[in-house]
């Protein structure tokens, strides 16, 4: 218990030091996916956390490691929707915040499942289709990313 406390003060002191001296830490990079109704293409799942902001959100979440980014995004659309999708392409690979790692963008197709619209029970509190043109309270990064996938 005593050497994971000690790792734990050590590891946020230095993070501290090497931010002062300028030096970008990252947390971990992540994955998010465009997932759309297949029934109507203009509709895109997303997901309202049932933490922190309760903001809605794509599907997404951080890579495990040694973990690909499409199979990462493949796990959290899952793990938060109980969708199965195959990606289909990588639409961008970004930087959202400095203290944060990479971000790929992907958009995925639904190979089975249905969606869990009472969230996992976790850390997802909902799970709707919403009209690209009426999306719900999401990250404004977000919102915009969607339009960079086609119609």
């Amino acid at each position: 218990m005593l050497r994971k406390k000690l790792k734990s003060v050590t590891i946020n002191f230095l993070k501290i030091l090497l931010e002062h001296l300028g030096v970008r830490t990252v947390e971990r990079d992540g994955v998010f996916t465009i997932v759309r109704d297949p029934k109507n293409r203009n509709f895109i799942l997303v997901v309202k956390h049932g933490y922190g902001t309760k903001k809605w959100s794509l599907p997404g979440g951080g890579i495990k490691q040694a973990e690909l980014a499409p199979d990462g995004a493949i796990r959290e659309v899952f793990d938060e929707t109980g969708l199965s999708v195959k990606i289909k392409k990588q639409i961008a690979y970004l930087s959202l915040e400095q203290k944060y790692g990479f971000t790929s963008l992907f958009e995925g197709e639904i190979i089975e499942g249905f969606v869990r619209e009472n969230g996992n029970g976790q850390e997802i509190s909902e799970c709707k289709f919403f009209h690209k043109n009426n999306l719900p309270d999401m990250y404004n990064a977000q919102r915009g990313m969607i339009g960079w996938s086609e119609f």
